[in-house]
């Protein structure tokens, strides 16, 4: 952690490989998925070296009824830089899904 209280990149790795809750880093600037930790990939199925395209399947997944809830949350997170306890179904099979989700805005220069 640096003096101004923010988590250097190579820190979100670690803790991203020890916690109990799914972590991903996307890079927007780059379109890149920086780093997802084994709890998402499993909790989302995705693949071991998922793509951009992987997590837009799961944004497929997302309950009509959520798409403008969601999109609105995120909107948010340019201004707010921190979306917390947005709560989405995700459709699985003819199954819903429910997760409970984060986005945190991260600076650049962090990744």
């Amino acid at each position: 952690m640096t003096q101004s209280g923010t988590v250097e990149f190579a820190g979100l790795l670690e803790i991203g490989d020890i916690i109990e809750e799914g972590l991903i880093i996307y890079n927007q600037k780059a379109n890149t998925i920086k780093y997802i930790n084994d709890v998402a990939r499993n909790l989302l199925k995705l693949r071991e070296n998922a793509e951009v395209k992987d997590l837009e399947a799961v944004l497929r997944r997302i309950s009509p009824d959520d798409k403008d809830y969601v999109k609105n949350r995120f909107l948010n997170l340019n201004t707010t830089s921190v979306v917390l306890n947005m709560e989405v179904r995700l459709i699985d099979q003819d199954k819903l899904q429910y997760m409970c989700c984060n986005a945190y805005w991260l600076l650049s220069k962090s990744t």
